[in-house]
């Protein structure tokens, strides 16, 4: 990322957000004329063109509203800037967060203009809401290693003798207990169940 890049982005976002506020007629120099334009009240999903939405560039505020930035960032993606901004639309309704994404493209040697712009408000209240009904997802626990319990033995009915040497795993069903036969004995592992 450029420092340029950045600088560009400071210069804008103060530039951009008061004309919003104190003067909405004017908001137009920002964008090309083929920009296409979002807003959360739109049907059309695909965004407008500029043309049919002039009049919802900027936000409608109250007079009681307080209109701040919190932050916002820069992405570099080829010859264009992805900005995103981040601010508070506080008001007697409540408080309401904003994310605006614009698309910004050099035209000429120091002309820009936003090509693209992406507006949408987040309830506070909504988000809280929704957080304390979040459903709860727990990892599943982890299996446990077999473990050699030294001094163990199993008796074997068939062959009338106690076997040392018992690996104990853990499960989901019990406790799965194998039994290890003597050395030289020829007998495979066998497992029981306690």
């Amino acid at each position: 990322m450029s420092s340029q890049s950045i600088e560009f982005t400071k210069y804008f976002v103060k530039a951009y957000y008061p004309i919003m506020v104190y003067q909405p007629s004017e908001l137009r120099k920002f964008y090309l004329d083929s920009a296409i334009i979002w807003r959360p009240e739109f049907s059309n999903i695909e965004g407008l063109p500029i043309s049919k939405c002039l009049n919802d560039l900027h936000i409608k505020l109250t007079p009681d509203s307080q209109f701040s930035i919190s932050s916002y960032s820069v992405n570099q993606i080829q010859t264009n800037l992805h900005i995103t901004v981040y601010g508070t639309i506080r008001s007697n309704s409540g408080t309401n967060i904003f994310i605006q994404e614009f698309i910004v493209q050099q035209l000429y040697y120091s002309k820009f203009f936003v090509i693209s712009d992406k507006f949408n408000i987040i309830n506070q209240e909504n988000i809280i809401n929704r957080a304390q009904k979040a459903i709860q997802i727990q990892a599943p626990p982890v299996p446990q290693k077999p473990q050699v319990i030294p001094q163990q033995k199993l008796y074997d009915q068939q062959q009338n003798q106690f076997y040392p040497n018992v690996i104990q795993m853990n499960d989901q069903q019990g406790v799965n207990a194998m039994q290890k036969p003597p050395q030289g004995s020829g007998q495979p592992y066998q497992g029981m169940y306690h």
